[in-house]
């Protein structure tokens, strides 16, 4: 999947993987066909491509059938787009093709590797994974911006955030969000006059005089 330079190639290449097989096709035609196409140069019309194709399948014994099914197939694809005939497996799909080549790294690596299709199903279920992943973590992230304010506490972990960010720059040269930050800590401040469990113990007025010190009796948790 890494020969692909764009992600265009890379959902051709997938659509005509799932027809082929759908086909008939093996994968080792699979990719015999697609190390042709990337050895074509730019602007060939139809006809030539077409006549390249048939000498490229006579070469390799492919039969006359087999050059049928896969010339069908890339104009499938070239009429109607690639997702059309693209798969889209579940997570658990994914979750057991990983468990199953993994588990194949350990016992039988030989076979793993000998195995392109395998290979190819192994990283492309590690991809949409990671996908996945990332766009749960981005909606996530949405989702806690868009929530209403509704503490002083999610106002003192973002004063405390400026405060890490950047030297603390932002804090330290706004003296209302300064201010602010004194009036939250002395209405969370017990009569003792000890910070309530979680707070921040350091005098907010004293700004630190280096950067590995501004970082001392903060936590870096959800960062």
């Amino acid at each position: 999947m890494a020969r692909f330079k764009n992600p265009a190639d890379t959902k051709f290449y997938q659509a005509a993987r799932s027809l082929f097989r759908q086909m008939g096709l093996s994968h080792a035609q699979l990719q015999q066909a697609t190390d042709w196409a990337m050895e074509q140069r730019p602007g060939l019309s139809p006809q030539d491509l077409a006549a390249g194709f048939q000498a490229f399948a006579s070469r390799n014994g492919w039969s006359e059938s087999d050059m049928m099914a896969a010339t069908q197939v890339h104009g499938s694809i070239s009429q109607h787009g690639p997702d059309r005939f693209i798969e889209a497996p579940s997570p658990q799909y994914d979750a057991r093709v990983i468990a199953a080549a993994e588990q194949m790294m350990k016992s039988d690596p030989d076979s793993y590797w000998a195995d392109h299709e395998g290979c190819e199903a192994y990283e492309e279920a590690l991809s949409r994974c990671q996908e996945r992943a990332d766009d749960l973590e981005a909606r996530t992230v949405v989702h806690k911006e868009s929530l209403p304010r509704t503490s002083d506490q999610d106002r003192r972990i973002e004063i405390e955030r400026a405060m890490r960010e950047d030297g603390g720059r932002a804090y330290w040269s706004d003296p209302q969000m300064q201010s602010e930050y004194r009036d939250i800590l002395a209405m969370h401040t017990t009569p003792a006059g000890t910070m309530e469990p979680g707070s921040v113990g350091h005098d907010s007025n004293a700004r630190p005089s280096g950067g590995s010190e501004a970082s001392q009796g903060f936590t870096v948790q959800g960062f």
